[in-house]
């Protein structure tokens, strides 16, 4: 407790003061939760039960006993998938120790996934692109053999099922085998547009 603000004008009840003038000449002393800290700075975890100098604490006699400094982003590693924010070392955790379930978000951000990556001209996404991570949050031209394959080449799809088949029956009586080349587009699930001389 603190002495009111004005106590030399309040009376007690009798000719001196006792324990039942406490609440005629004392108001309670506030308690650090009621105190707002400074931007880079937090309440102690135990705030609410630790005393302010008088009935309303103040940045000059209370910060230092109600604050404790709040950590860097700068200092929070980031996991998998993500990257640290630009200028990390301006930002703030919540606490004095960053905790990844509380300040992913604050010190960090997505990176960039394949799924949203333009591949060139003969070139497709890999398989699964969406978990496929780039180095920053968006995909860029240095990220190209990391997202996409070469498009394979139908002209070599056709080649190797005729090997096959050749390989099941080489007998020049056989009605499987055939001397002239396969067109493409002929029973094969692949098609090709080019001449097969290219």
């Amino acid at each position: 407790f603190a002495l009111k603000d004005g106590a030399s004008g309040i009376f007690c009840a009798a000719g001196q003061c006792g324990d039942e003038d406490l609440e005629v000449c004392c108001d309670p002393l506030a308690k650090c939760n009621s105190f707002t800290c400074p931007a880079a700075y937090t309440l102690r975890p135990d705030a609410a039960h630790v005393m302010c100098a008088a009935q309303t604490c103040t940045r000059d006699g209370d910060f230092a006993v109600c604050c404790e400094p709040r950590a860097r982003c700068s200092k929070f590693s980031c996991p998998e998938q993500y990257l640290p924010k630009e200028h990390a070392s301006e930002l703030f955790c919540a606490r004095p120790e960053c905790e990844a379930e509380i300040d992913l978000l604050a010190c960090c951000e997505h990176a960039g996934n394949c799924s949203t990556y333009s591949c060139p001209s003969g070139y497709m996404l890999r398989e699964n692109a969406s978990t496929i991570f780039c180095p920053f949050e968006t995909c860029a031209e240095d990220d190209m053999n990391t997202c996409c394959v070469r498009k394979g080449c139908c002209y070599a799809f056709l080649l190797q099922a005729d090997e096959d088949e050749d390989a099941q029956d080489t007998s020049p009586s056989s009605s499987s085998y055939s001397t002239s080349p396969a067109q493409p587009g002929e029973g094969k699930p692949c098609c090709f547009s080019r001449s097969l001389g290219v």
